[in-house]
This record gives structure tokens, sequence and C-alpha cells, in this order.
């Protein structure tokens, strides 16, 4: 599943002491959704050079009503110009 990146929160502490970056997306399929990427994840490094806004990401999995931090993110598309994206 593919989606572009919209939004990318600065990183927050959450409620358990870990940080976090909420990612917001634009879906291929139409519609929104978001993730919450922690940084003392593992997973994060697949994550931290893909998180600038107006990336298209490929590899997106649903977990419920969110972007599953655990997918596997593939940049598909990166614009040339990302300013006047939105």
């Amino acid at each position: 599943m593919k989606g572009t990146i919209t939004k990318v929160d600065p990183p927050r502490r959450g409620s358990g002491g870990r940080m976090y970056r909420l990612v917001c997306f634009r879906m291929e399929q139409g519609g929104s959704a978001r993730s919450f990427i922690s940084e003392n994840m593992k997973n994060y490094t697949k994550w931290k050079p893909l998180l600038e806004k107006g990336n298209i990401i490929d590899g997106l999995k649903m977990k419920g009503d969110l972007i599953d931090g655990d997918s596997v993110p593939v940049l598909f598309f990166k614009p040339e110009k990302q300013e006047e994206l939105f």
C-alpha cells in the first residue's frame, strides 16, 4: 500500500516515556492515515531517512486505523520541490 507523507511532527515523549513522531499520510486509495513512529524501536532506522513531507512511501500495512510502524517502508518517489506540495 502506498501513501504520501503530508506531515511529520517533531519528536515528543509519550506517556510511557518513549520518544515518537506522529507521521500523517494521504493514502493512494483515498483518505488519510497516520502512524506513530518510535525513535526507541529498531524499525526507526528504516523510517528515519524517509520522513520528509511529500515522499511517497510503499510497503505500508494497516493495523486497525493506523499504519503499522512495523511496516517495511520503501521510498517510491521523492519529489524535487517539496515546499509547495501541501
